[in-house]
């Protein structure tokens, strides 16, 4: 039939045409452009990239076209096209990289961020006056968004001392200075150039028998600090160091890394309650002075020895003779305090009831040996120090208890480039009857700032909890269980819910980890323990509606957390004669996380999902190179090896579809041993 044949080729000349001539017009259309929303291509097929964002420095808020998608480091899985990263921290200028991707590509991004802003230095309190022969002893330190590079001391516009590093002291040698008035000067250089400068006043004068006090000079800053690295305001006091200990030469050319060791003192303002002190000798076995609260004067000033310990993490601050209590931690990388600690110490009538009396000072008691705070919070403790191979440094704090006769000694450690303190305590029972008794911790909390607000979160993985009692009366009384997280219609975990002051018992936990994270702040800390030692968590808070006068004159709330060897207040346990019992058990720094949503001793795990993505935070007090893997439906996601710090937590994001299935969050050694193990639910 040639009339078809005919009609064939001419249809099979007109597709060739066609086909010719859209080729040409795709050769000739322009490359894509990136713009604001991620220019996605392939859209319809389940081929995926994996794009890895990481940044110099770390912590860089991340853009994925014009959406946020957390902060660096992060593992995106994408499908194929174009994309436009930018980065922003504050202090470094934005950042822009195109990044094209293929099915299948696995690529690393990781673009250093240029530092724009210079250092901060902190310079501690000077006398305005001093004699020739006192000297000028002159400390400061520096932070920075990147890192310090080097500090200098200038007098008079002469250089006297310089140090390639974030921390300056010299002794001015002021006998070779005239009298009168004298300006000093500090400045600060980041890697980048970024310079700082603070400078000061003081005064060589004739000595004089005579002479009033000095008083304290006021250092002037050149600079603003960055509000993400300013100090929160704290209680006044005043660490004064007085010795440095020296690391033991080391063969090698980088020197192993040591935590510092200081005394100090701390000045404190206290209502006078010493003075209201007595003893009553009809109470046979409680050697414990009983106060009169109506004798309690206005607040004074005292001083007290301290013990501090730091590394490059954490400053632990320790006060034995209030107790033998941590007083505060705070995280170096931000300067965030996590513990409360009152302005001006009240003393309370709560604590144990045949004594009647509470020192409301703050930081992480020792309760013992009875229940509310026990009795020896306000008593002075025995301290000693130890160090460990590994460049750690221990106090050991110890106290005699005069009424059941036990010995308890509480071991703190700080071991280099971690944010964890590690507490090891013994009780051994002196006398020759059988003694019972309760131990408690309690840490009181304000996470990254003086006061704690509403978006400060709990982890208590319990399905319920024992009311121990309430001023919310829309609660269950004391004694009652109730259901948590939610109670009624509220979610207790969040502190925002609480009305007025809640104490609750949690004796069956999940895991063996308690937490508290503030999502204003972007910190918290998470208490590990051996759940067969201690059976016994409390959580307590105040509310919104509570008078915080009882105890505080600024208002300024806090949050404890409390860890026991018994399930509640309720029971006791006891120690035959000469017998003992120890246990270990850790509290850590978490930053920059999220919050937390399952723990222990080595890592966290924070868990949110937006839309298709499902994000991913693990975090550890500790330095680590781990593996991560991430399954769903038997299906794996992830299976990647990662980095990370106490500064810098590990964040990855999953496109989850719209699929409801649980995913089975493994972090492994690099030998295959388990670190963490949690079942992320949608």
């Amino acid at each position: 039939m040639p009339g078809v044949s005919r009609r064939l080729d001419g249809l099979l000349a007109l597709a060739i045409v066609l086909l010719l001539g859209a080729f040409l017009l795709a050769a000739c259309r322009p490359a894509p452009e990136p713009t604001d929303e991620p220019a996605l291509v392939q859209a319809e097929t389940a081929c995926l990239a994996a794009l890895y964002v990481d940044s110099l420095p770390l912590e860089a808020d991340l853009y994925l076209g014009g959406e946020a998608m957390g902060r660096t480091p992060q593992q995106l899985f994408l499908r194929p096209g174009l994309y436009r990263i930018t980065l922003r921290r504050e202090g470094f200028a934005t950042h822009h990289t195109d990044v094209e991707l293929r099915c299948g590509d696995d690529q690393t991004l990781s673009p250093r961020l240029h530092d724009t802003m210079p250092p901060t230095i902190i310079l501690d309190d000077l006398p305005a006056q001093v004699t020739p022969d006192e000297g000028l002893k002159v400390a400061a330190r520096a932070t920075d968004n990147d890192a310090v590079a080097s500090m200098a001391l200038h007098v008079n516009d002469t250089l006297l001392h310089s140090v390639d590093e974030a921390s300056l002291r010299h002794n001015i040698d002021t006998r070779t200075l005239a009298p009168g008035l004298h300006e000093g000067r500090i400045v600060a250089r980041d890697t980048t150039g970024n310079q700082a400068a603070v400078t000061f006043q003081f005064e060589i004068v004739a000595p004089s028998p005579t002479a009033a006090p000095p008083t304290r000079a006021t250092p002037t800053s050149t600079t603003t600090p960055p509000a993400s690295v300013q100090p929160t305001a704290t209680p006044t006091f005043t660490v004064t160091p007085t010795s440095t200990p020296t690391a033991t030469p080391q063969p090698t050319a980088t020197p192993r890394p040591v935590v510092a060791v200081s005394e100090g003192q701390i000045s404190l303002m206290i209502y006078d309650y010493e003075r209201a002190l007595y003893t009553d000798p009809d109470r046979v076995g409680h050697p414990y002075p009983l106060l009169d609260h109506e004798r309690v004067g206005p607040p004074v000033r005292r001083t007290y020895e301290t013990l501090t310990l730091r590394n490059e993490y954490l400053e632990v601050v320790l006060l034995p003779a209030l107790g033998g209590r941590i007083y505060q931690i705070r995280y170096l990388p931000t300067g965030q305090p996590l513990l409360y600690n009152s302005r001006v110490a009240k003393v309370t009538p709560w604590g144990p009831e045949d004594q009647g009396w509470w020192l409301a000072l703050g930081g992480i008691e020792f309760a013992l040996p009875e229940e509310e705070h026990g009795y020896v919070s306000a008593e002075p403790w025995e301290a000693q120090v130890s160090r460990g191979a590994d460049g750690s440094a221990t106090v050991s704090l110890h106290i005699l208890e005069q009424s059941r006769q036990l010995d308890a000694r509480v071991e703190i450690t700080l071991h280099p480039r971690e944010a964890v303190i590690h507490l090891h305590t013994t009780l051994r029972n002196q006398s020759h009857r059988s003694q019972s008794f309760q131990y408690w911790v309690n840490a009181m909390l304000s996470p990254g700032r003086h006061g704690v607000g509403p978006d400060l979160r709990f982890t208590l993985p319990a399905d319920s909890v024992t009311v121990h009692s309430t001023g919310d009366n829309t609660l269950p009384p004391e004694g009652a269980s109730m259901p948590w997280p939610v109670a009624g219609s509220r979610d207790l975990s969040r502190y925002g819910n609480w009305h007025n002051w809640l104490g609750v018992f949690a004796p069956q936990l999940r895991a063996p980890f308690v937490a508290v994270y503030d999502e204003a702040t972007q910190i918290g800390m998470v208490h590990a323990f051996s759940p067969e030692t201690m059976r016994g968590h409390k959580l307590f808070g105040f509310g919104r509606d509570f008078d915080h006068s009882v105890y505080a004159d600024d208002g300024a709330a806090y949050v404890e957390l409390w860890g026991g060897l018994t399930p509640s207040f309720w029971e006791y346990t006891s120690l035959a004669p000469g017998a003992s019992t120890s246990w270990r058990d850790t509290w850590y720094v978490i930053a920059q996380s999220g919050g937390v949503d399952f723990a222990n001793a080595n890592a966290s795990l924070y868990a949110r999902r937006d839309g298709d993505q499902m994000r991913l935070t693990v975090a550890s007090p500790s330095e680590h190179r781990w593996r991560l893997v991430v399954s769903q439906d038997g299906r794996e996601l992830v299976d990647q090896y990662f980095s990370l710090r106490p500064d810098a937590p590990h964040r990855v994001s999953l496109n989850v579809g719209n699929s409801n299935a649980s995913l089975d969050v493994r972090i492994l050694q690099s030998d295959g041993a388990m670190i963490l193990q949690h079942r992320v639910d949608p």
